[in-house]
């Protein structure tokens, strides 16, 4: 039975919330067994078409069984307890393959469980299988590798977003109800935009990458991605390694009242943003306003000087992990990754050691504004879903994103969902918080969340008989 009286049918189940799962596992309601039936029933369904998967766990109904018994005899662990979660396949769990999505490591198996993994486990939530990238985490789709690109469930036709392609298609299609995905210059905030759900770059270290294949070890982010905010802040609290987020649910208040917010208009027109993505960022501000926060536009350091200084910085550090496979085994790399890994090749020390003292001026300047405001918002990118069959292999330019500041900053940045297009595609903002405040993040994007109701809206999906889109 449902939280409200009502049976739930199962193949219902992937299209509610982990709050509401939560709720009915602890209840004895459902049990984790019907929960990891009906997603993979769903992903049978969905996903030859989408390819958000490259595996799924042939142990999932053994763990969801255990979990429930452990549940039915009172030791129940938390509300991931009997809830699936599915990793990018960067992140290792042990005894399984972790392809990285590249030629070169698909027969790599991993010893141990990556730290995320086995806090997830720990907390009872049972693995579903690794999801799609984009090769090493570099970015865009690449069409000559073994696995097909992942499609949005927005329309077929068009790219998922990177590196975090697969978690997002995933969670967006309710194939699994939280994904982990990696962000280095805004690979979990990108996809989580184009493919309409929630996403969290944690504060660099709030967890751990131990067991992640690295792309830039000093900007690589674990995060979450689900479809709702409270749901976002349940898998963090989960993932942590350091406190929880913020402090847990208690300290994501109920309340926007008194906050004030900072508006970051320059880096849009700037790099082109179209005028639907900018029209649902200023409603979006004004839902704020209307919620009684206090807005004021700042600025900081030209996007362009970011992108110089974080483009320096990751491209030495990938260049420095790939260097020896690429002289040796190019041809294993996609024409696309070889093509962007191989810029680091021009990226001397002296450019890296540049870049890292202009850094230090660019994240002074980030943190002075937030000695006037509380919290930022942004645009997540200027860029809207592209057809997968129009797309270059040569790497995009980085100029349509304002993600990358907060990777070099280490702050936490939330991507969260704030409309659709004339052509029904998601759109997105992110708010961006002082470092180890991710709640106040969540509490801002809860409180639009609850006011807009964007997080309730469902892609059309074929071939599936799906409860009507809200």
């Amino acid at each position: 039975m449902g939280s409200d009286g009502r049976d739930v049918p199962a193949k219902e189940l992937p299209e509610l919330s982990i709050v509401e799962t939560s709720a009915l596992i602890r209840r004895r309601a459902i049990s984790p067994v019907e929960l990891v039936r009906a997603q993979l029933d769903r992903i049978a369904a969905l996903d030859a078409a989408l390819h958000a998967f490259v595996a799924v766990a042939d142990d999932a109904i053994e763990a969801a069984t255990r979990a429930d018994a452990e549940i039915g005899a009172g030791e129940w662990r938390g509300p991931l307890h009997g809830i699936p979660f599915a990793v990018k396949d960067l992140i290792d769990v042990r005894g399984l393959r972790t392809s990285c999505g590249s030629r070169l490591t698909e027969g790599r198996v991993a010893k141990s469980d990556a730290a995320v993994v086995a806090k997830l486990k720990n907390a009872g939530a049972i693995y579903l299988g690794k999801l799609a990238l984009t090769e090493f985490g570099t970015g865009g789709p690449a069409f000559d590798l073994p696995w097909p690109p992942t499609r949005n469930p927005w329309n077929l036709d068009l790219e998922a977003g990177g590196s975090s392609s697969g978690p997002a298609a995933a969670v967006a299609a309710g194939l699994v109800q939280l994904a982990i995905g990696t962000d280095t210059a805004g690979s979990i905030r990108a996809p989580a935009t184009l493919c309409g759900v929630t996403g969290m770059k944690p504060t660099y270290g709030r967890v751990s990458r131990a067991g992640v294949f690295p792309l830039a070890p000093s900007l690589d982010h674990v995060g979450p991605l689900t479809r709702t905010i409270d749901d976002n802040v349940l898998a963090l609290e989960a993932m942590s390694e350091t406190a929880p987020a913020g402090g847990g649910n208690s300290n994501v208040a109920a309340s926007i009242a008194g906050l004030r917010i900072g508006i970051l208009r320059d880096p849009h027109v700037d790099a082109g943003a179209s005028h639907e993505q900018i029209e649902a960022f200023e409603r979006a501000a004004t839902v704020l306003a209307e919620l009684g926060a206090t807005l004021r536009e700042v600025r900081i350091a030209p996007l362009v000087e970011w992108i110089a200084c974080g483009e320096a910085i990751l491209a030495s550090e990938a260049y420095a992990i790939h260097s020896a496979d690429l002289t040796e085994r190019p041809r294993s790399y996609s024409a696309r990754t070889r093509s962007s890994l191989a810029r680091g090749a021009a990226v001397d020390a002296a450019a890296t050691a540049e870049a890292r003292v202009a850094l230090q001026k660019l994240v002074a300047g980030l943190d002075a504004a937030f000695s006037e405001v509380d919290a930022l918002i942004a645009l997540s990118t200027a860029r809207l879903p592209r057809r997968l069959d129009a797309i270059d292999i040569e790497p995009s330019a980085a100029d349509t994103q304002f993600r990358i500041p907060f990777n070099l900053a280490g702050t936490p940045a939330l991507a969260l969902p704030t409309g659709f297009t004339s052509e029904g595609l998601p759109l997105g903002m992110q708010i961006v918080a002082r470092r180890w405040n991710e709640a106040l993040a969540y509490t801002i994007g809860r409180a639009y969340e609850e006011a807009t109701g964007w997080a309730d809206r469902r892609p059309e999906l074929p071939g599936l008989n799906t409860t009507e889109n809200a």
